[in-house]
């Protein structure tokens, strides 16, 4: 199985997510609007994997839908793919928000 099949998306199984590598970017497939993400945070180091996991189960995001990408570039990468200018991408520091752009508040121009 390819872990790193980015954009696809996967249930996140404790089997699955103990076998991502450190570093990778994980999404949820939750979320709440403006699009905040319920998790999008790095993969921990091994050692770190365990509370990494009590906290994802805290959160109720295990056994979710989730995706898996290189890093949070290429999640907003991706993002920016599937849904254009349809959702501003920001980052903060706690993470990406996705915010959709609504077209009837823009002004015309003159």
């Amino acid at each position: 199985m390819d872990v790193l099949n980015a954009g696809n998306p996967q249930n996140l199984t404790k089997k699955y997510f103990f076998s991502l590598p450190e570093g990778v970017y994980l999404v949820s497939g939750a979320g709440v609007m403006p699009m905040v993400r319920h998790l999008s945070e790095y993969v921990a180091p091994a050692d770190q994997r365990s509370a990494q996991w009590q906290k994802i189960r805290e959160i109720h995001m295990d056994q979710k839908v989730c995706y898996v990408y290189k890093n949070e570039d290429e999640f907003c990468l991706d993002v920016k793919k599937h849904f254009g200018n349809v959702v501003r991408v920001i980052k903060t520091k706690e993470g990406v928000v996705l915010d959709p752009v609504q077209p009837w508040t823009k002004r015309k121009k003159k």
